[in-house]
């Protein structure tokens, strides 16, 4: 896997291009699950799982395209948002699914929760 060569707002500016019905709340539920993977690696590893400009692109669109079925009652299909992210379907499949075992299969995040990260952005 390559590391890809836009930057991190980028990546994020072209998915709410080409997904622009996304709802902030998936915005916002990046960060949170993104505390809570390095605050769960850090009690199951001893040590916080590693964001990287290897991993951060792929945990970003598996992050959206997870937390877009969960925020919204209509949102994009696989195809679009693997083309949008520029990786196989395959891998997009992959990626969901692993995410989802990072975070444990809890994507619940609380209204109030949701609110204090959305303040800090």
């Amino acid at each position: 896997k390559t590391t890809p060569l836009i930057s991190i707002r980028d990546y994020l500016s072209r998915i709410c291009k080409y997904c622009p019905n996304t709802p902030n709340d998936v915005y916002v539920s990046i960060l949170v699950h993104f505390d809570r993977i390095a605050r769960r690696s850090s009690y199951l590893h001893g040590a916080p799982f590693r964001f990287d400009s290897s991993n951060i692109h792929r945990l970003i669109l598996a992050t959206v395209t997870t937390s877009s079925k969960y925020y919204a009652d209509l949102f994009y299909s696989h195809t679009r948002y693997a083309k949008v992210g520029g990786i196989e379907l395959a891998e997009l499949s992959h990626l969901e699914m692993e995410f989802l075992c990072m975070i444990d299969f809890d994507m619940k995040i609380p209204t109030t929760l949701l609110r204090i990260y959305a303040s800090a952005i």
